[in-house]
């Protein structure tokens, strides 16, 4: 009589009642990738949240190179401080100089040095940046990509990818 159905594993591990030892699940990189559900979610996992951004996530898929991340990083610690210490000076307005107070009722310490070597360093990069051929376009789409952490169309994607060559070469990284 013909056997029905799929022939039986020999070489399978088998307890005495007959059933196939299954081994623990395999907690290799490529297992976890096949469990997550997007790039995101698996570079979260395996414990690189440097990642976690649009801009990592498109140096790790080799779509810009190391130079190009580290200059968009510089990027937004430059603006972020540009931001903090120049735009939140204290200016002679009544209605400014009430927000800027602290928490305890202290009015904020500002270096008019450092904000001005922050503003030459930034006005430097920005003109780095709208120098290159696209000019303001290249500047928003790099704006877009390291500020704001937006997934860019493919015509974007190459105008920042041309703004973040700029940063790079002006920052010294490539």
């Amino acid at each position: 009589m013909a056997r029905r159905g799929r022939k039986r594993n020999t070489k399978a591990e088998r307890y005495p009642s007959g059933e196939v030892v299954r081994t623990r699940e395999d907690q290799s990189i490529l297992t976890k990738l096949g469990r997550a559900n997007s790039l995101r979610e698996f570079l979260n996992e395996i414990g690189r949240p440097e990642f976690g951004s649009q801009l990592g996530i498109l140096f790790a898929r080799g779509t810009i190179l190391g130079a190009h991340k580290r200059a968009g990083d510089a990027w937004s610690e430059l603006v972020a401080s540009h931001r903090r210490v120049v735009l939140d000076a204290p200016s002679g307005l009544p209605k400014v100089s009430r927000m800027e107070r602290s928490g305890r009722g202290e009015p904020k310490e500002y270096d008019d040095a450092l904000a001005e070597r922050i503003a030459k360093q930034y006005d430097a990069a920005f003109c780095a940046v709208v120098d290159a051929p696209g000019g303001v376009n290249v500047m928003k789409a790099v704006n877009a990509l390291c500020l704001e952490d937006e997934h860019l169309t493919y015509d974007k994607l190459l105008l920042a990818k041309a703004g973040l060559s700029r940063l790079a070469a002006h920052f010294g990284y490539l």
